[in-house]
């Protein structure tokens, strides 16, 4: 199973007597973590698991333990020789790119609101140079130089996109969409859009999706 760092990694065990699932038993665990590079080291001895029911048992690593990219692995030991197997392993693993998706943060510029929700009006322009243009600012993320990257909006309960906006790179950490009138026309005014970034890093064919949110459109009222 995966985990990221710094998040609880709960292990299980099941243990069987007779085609069946044992309760009642006194049930230890050892966890061993193996960081990347390293050499495995012991960080739990015999700290008692707690039965959860109908054979089952578990224990959980605090988040504090699990603070290295590698392999956290578990057995669970008993005492008792009826069981079918008296020691039972179970093991997480942390990649360094669950690491990274997990700790990337995205900072939102105008005209974001501070709930996070992008508001436009069909049939305006959103201009950098009016300093209208949506600018997220990422970090924890792979470097965006020379991606290609796209804001794809879908109105929610709809099954397909309604627009997809193609934006720019403004530094390896910073993009910039400024969607025409053209664009905005196409979203329907009073509702709710899913939109989501993704990126198309420079030199390969690795899609990375940055960030999901909502864009909620305004009425476009008629001049008097």
């Amino acid at each position: 199973m995966l985990q990221r760092i710094a998040a609880a990694m709960p292990f299980w065990a099941f243990y069987v007597e007779s085609k069946v699932g044992k309760t009642g038993l006194t049930v230890t665990v050892d966890i061993w973590e193996k960081a990347l590079g390293s050499a495995a080291t012991e960080i739990i001895t015999g700290a008692s698991a707690t039965e959860v029911g109908d054979g089952y048992y578990t224990y959980e690593l605090a988040l504090a333990s699990v603070d290295a990219n590698g392999s956290y692995m578990a057995v669970f030991k008993t005492s008792t020789t009826t069981v079918d197997a008296q020691h039972i392993p179970s093991a997480w693993f942390t990649p360094v790119w669950l690491t990274t998706v997990g700790a990337a943060t995205v900072t939102f510029t105008s005209p974001v609101v501070a709930t996070s929700t992008i508001n436009w009006v069909p049939g305006d322009d959103y201009k950098a140079v009016d300093s209208r243009a949506y600018e997220p600012i990422y970090s924890g993320v792979p470097s965006l130089t020379g991606a290609t990257v796209t804001m794809a909006l879908r109105l929610q309960g709809a099954g397909s996109n309604t627009v997809t906006v193609t934006g720019s790179v403004v530094s390896a950490t910073q993009l910039r969409f400024e969607p025409t009138s053209a664009e905005t026309l196409l979203l329907s005014p009073d509702s709710v859009y899913d939109y989501q970034v993704q990126a198309l890093l420079s030199g390969t064919s690795n899609v990375t999706t940055l960030e999901e949110g909502t864009v909620t459109t305004l009425l476009n009222l008629p001049s008097p």
